[in-house]
């Protein structure tokens, strides 16, 4: 009887630590979403205006208006896609977002996913 409990014992210690890891890993990612979005919107492109400034102007809207969010694609490398709608409930019917941005949070790189983003940023001036 005494291992039957040393063996419920020893795997509610290995359950707890494993638990206490996918909390923490949860938190941290947490965090880097925040911090994705937080360089994107910071981000100023031609040193004057933000990046969700001139997302909003080119698609006529308000930058208020503008919704963006963001997804981890790698963990080891601090990659994050983030995906730019012109509106909330465009992203919430699962539209095809307007802009996609690669935010590599180790290098602090900006990097546009697609066509869209790509013309936008060689259109400034």
């Amino acid at each position: 009887m005494k291992t039957v409990f040393r063996l419920l014992g020893g795997a509610l210690i290995v359950y707890l630590g494993f638990m206490v890891v996918v909390s923490l890993q949860a938190l941290f990612d947490r965090g880097d979403l925040k911090q994705a979005s937080k360089f994107l919107y910071d981000y100023k492109p031609d040193g004057k205006r933000p990046l969700n400034q001139l997302m909003a102007n080119a698609l006529g809207k308000t930058v208020e208006d503008v919704y963006c969010e963001s997804q981890i694609v790698s963990r080891s490398e601090g990659t994050l896609l983030i995906r730019c709608y012109p509106s909330t409930a465009a992203a919430r019917t699962n539209q095809i977002a307007v802009y996609e941005w690669l935010v590599n949070l180790v290098s602090y790189k900006l990097t546009p996913n697609n066509a869209a983003a790509t013309s936008l940023l060689k259109g400034i001036p």
